[in-house]
């Protein structure tokens, strides 16, 4: 799929405020151990990131935090919803979860992403890992 992501450019401009005043691994740090806050006490939090959840996971586990949501991610779709700037991804990552926030689906797995050419495909996330610990 020719799957459309935010062009860095379009991210640039969120960075001095998404930083305030810290550098990039400080603000990487204070927004994963912010998520995982929430996720302990929510888990199904995990779906509004969407297929961006698992550059985020790769991120957590990467950092420690393996043990809330288990290793095991999709490479591949990490890969393409990912920067080389792990905080152009969070902050795109940030982006589509308040757009899910703002219309209501936080909770809802099902996904529909734009490609290039204008369409949508459908997307469906679920991290088995956080569905059990939501049990």
């Amino acid at each position: 799929m020719n799957t459309l992501v935010p062009a860095s450019e379009h991210l640039e401009p969120l960075m001095t405020e998404a930083l305030a005043g810290r550098n990039e691994e400080e603000f990487i740090a204070g927004y994963l151990n912010g998520l995982v806050a929430i996720l302990n006490k929510k888990p199904k939090a995990y779906r509004a990131y969407g297929p961006w959840w698992h550059e985020i996971k790769r991120m957590l586990v990467e950092r420690g935090h393996g043990a809330l949501a288990g290793e095991e991610y999709e490479h591949t779709v990490a890969q393409i919803y990912s920067y080389e700037r792990e905080a152009y991804t969070i902050i795109a990552a940030w982006l589509y979860y308040q757009n899910r926030v703002e219309d209501g689906l936080i909770y809802n797995a099902g996904h529909e992403l734009p490609t290039e050419d204008g369409e949508t495909y459908s997307y469906y996330l679920e991290d088995l890992a956080l569905e059990c610990k939501a049990m």
